[in-house]
């Protein structure tokens, strides 16, 4: 996987760190094509971003997955976890436009769309990021606006290795306001454990607060400012907590 970020620098040639003016997405897309070249920026997948980004925040990330053998770019996979790559808290990855001159990808976008397809290929079962098909979900007794946190936190639960690579989570159940996970600890996996937080709303990450209650600080100890970004920050502790113990 390639990265391609792009930016505009402050008044300080030496300060590259955030941009300081908005730099127009076509702009930032030549500049991917001139890093990388034609034929890997057909394939490029660009970082759209939520609504509630502000511009501070809002580089121009670019995604080209390429065979580490041939050196060919490559569709995305159709099964692909996109909530692994970097930023994807701030909003949603899309294929990039190709040049309209390479017909041959512009045939395939049109005819199976913009993934490849993974069927036939190693089982998910026994792949190390595939994904738990008998994580029992529940959440018949929630509250209504707590259902997007609960979404956002079990699609990263279901995903091995996302919290450690033996966390094997058994349910996911959210009863009102409470999200209760139960899961299989790495090291004792003899007896079920239970860990529970409070989901927060699309309110309460507006808010941008710290709250410990709903952990909407606990993404590296700044405010989340995305649903994505606080099942991020959720994940992210429980890993830190298994690998040291509170857990």
């Amino acid at each position: 996987m390639v990265q391609v970020k792009g930016f505009a620098a402050g008044s300080d040639p030496d300060d590259l760190r955030r941009p300081r003016r908005p730099v127009a997405a076509e702009e930032a897309a030549g500049w991917m094509r001139a890093v990388i070249g034609d034929d890997w920026a057909d394939y490029a997948y660009v970082l759209v971003h939520d609504t509630t980004v502000t511009t501070s925040m809002a580089w121009h990330l670019f995604v080209v997955f390429v065979d580490c053998a041939t050196r060919e770019p490559s569709l995305a996979p159709n099964d692909l976890d996109w909530n692994r790559l970097p930023r994807s808290r701030y909003g949603t990855f899309a294929k990039a436009e190709p040049d309209p001159r390479n017909v041959v990808l512009v045939d395939t976008l049109a005819t199976t769309g913009p993934y490849a397809d993974t069927a036939g290929l190693t089982p998910k079962m026994y792949a190390p990021y595939g994904t738990w098909d008998d994580v029992a979900l529940d959440s018949s007794a929630a509250t209504r606006e707590c259902l997007p946190a609960f979404t956002a936190l079990a699609d990263r639960l279901v995903v091995r290795r996302r919290v450690h690579e033996r966390f094997r989570p058994v349910s996911v159940t959210l009863v009102g306001t409470d999200i209760t996970v139960t899961y299989r600890h790495p090291i004792d996996a003899t007896t079920d454990r239970t860990v529970s937080i409070v989901a927060p709303t699309m309110t309460d990450i507006e808010r941008r607060q710290t709250d410990t209650r709903h952990g909407l600080s606990g993404d590296g100890g700044s405010y989340v400012k995305t649903m994505s970004g606080w099942a991020n920050g959720v994940t992210g502790n429980w890993r830190e907590s298994i690998a040291y113990g509170p857990m």
